[in-house]
This record gives C-alpha cells, sequence and structure tokens, in this order.
C-alpha cells in the first residue's frame, strides 16, 4: 500500500472536488427524498381527528371565555364590596347616632345635669349644696373651650417666638 499525503484525502472531502460529490448524490437520490412530509402529517393529524384549524380556534374560544369570565368574578366582587361597605356605612352611621344621643341623654351633661343633681343635692343637704357641678360639659361647650384653649397656646407660642 502505498501512502499518499494527507492532503489528497483533504481535498475529496472538501472544496469543489467535495462539492461535485455531493452534488451527484443529490441528483442521484432525489426521487427519494419526500419534500412534502407536512402534508402528510396533517393529513394523518386530521384522521385522528385533530385540526390545526380547530385547535387554533379552540385556544382562541378559551381564551376569550376566560377573560369573559375573569370581567364577570370582579364586577361580582365589586358589587359585593360595594353591598359590604355600603352595610358597614349604615351601620357606622346607626352607631354614632346612639353614640351621640348616649353624649346627649348622658346624666351630669353641663346644664341638664347641674339642676337635677344640684336639686337632688340642695334638698338631700337642706339647701346646702352650693354650686354642684356632676360630670362634665356638654359636647358644645367642650368643643368652645378647647377652641379658647388653642387660641391662647398659640398667642402664648407667638409671644415667646419674639
Amino acid at each position: 500500500m502505498a501512502r499518499r499525503p494527507i492532503s489528497t484525502f483533504k481535498d475529496s472531502v472538501s472544496g469543489p472536488v467535495a462539492n461535485a460529490k455531493m452534488q451527484l448524490f443529490e441528483n442521484a437520490h432525489a426521487h427519494k427524498v419526500n419534500e412534502g412530509t407536512m402534508q402528510y402529517v396533517d393529513q394523518a393529524a386530521f384522521e385522528q381527528g385533530l385540526d390545526r384549524n380547530k385547535m387554533q380556534q379552540n385556544i382562541t374560544n378559551k381564551g376569550d371565555e376566560l377573560q369573559q369570565t375573569g370581567k364577570q368574578m370582579q364586577q361580582e366582587n365589586t358589587q359585593k364590596r360595594e353591598i359590604v361597605e355600603g352595610d358597614n356605612n349604615t351601620l357606622e352611621q346607626g352607631l354614632q347616632k346612639r353614640a351621640d344621643k348616649y353624649e346627649e341623654d348622658r346624666i351630669g351633661q353641663g346644664r341638664v345635669g347641674a339642676p337635677i343633681a344640684g336639686g337632688i343635692a340642695n334638698f338631700l343637704t337642706a339647701g346646702n349644696a352650693g354650686d354642684v357641678n356632676v360630670g362634665g360639659p356638654n359636647k358644645a361647650e367642650r368643643m368652645l373651650k378647647n377652641y379658647q384653649g388653642d387660641q391662647q397656646r398659640a398667642s402664648n407660642v407667638n409671644n415667646k417666638k419674639k
């Protein structure tokens, strides 16, 4: 066996010689290569009930259904929340009215409580009770007193800054 240089073998598998051999092979076996494989795949899938168009339509329909369901759930949740908020507001207003009424009816509520408590005290002490002030001032009197106190504190702060 004669020794041939590696470059001889290299030339037979690369370059123009290799391209010519490849072209001869393709020409000789082209009829054996099936170019329409997708046609057969589509046909086999169709025979088994798998149609690409139907599947795409099903995906689109399911997406639309999910979006519609999501919107409906959001609307229902919003309605429920609004109902609960309305109930809570009604309850809160009722409780506030009750608290305000209790505050008005509280014994010792400023001018209302003093005559009652003072009358009882004067009766029990035979008129020697003096000025009886049971409880505290009513709501309006407390607000006025706080307002006047705030004004006084504000003027004190201004005087200190000077």
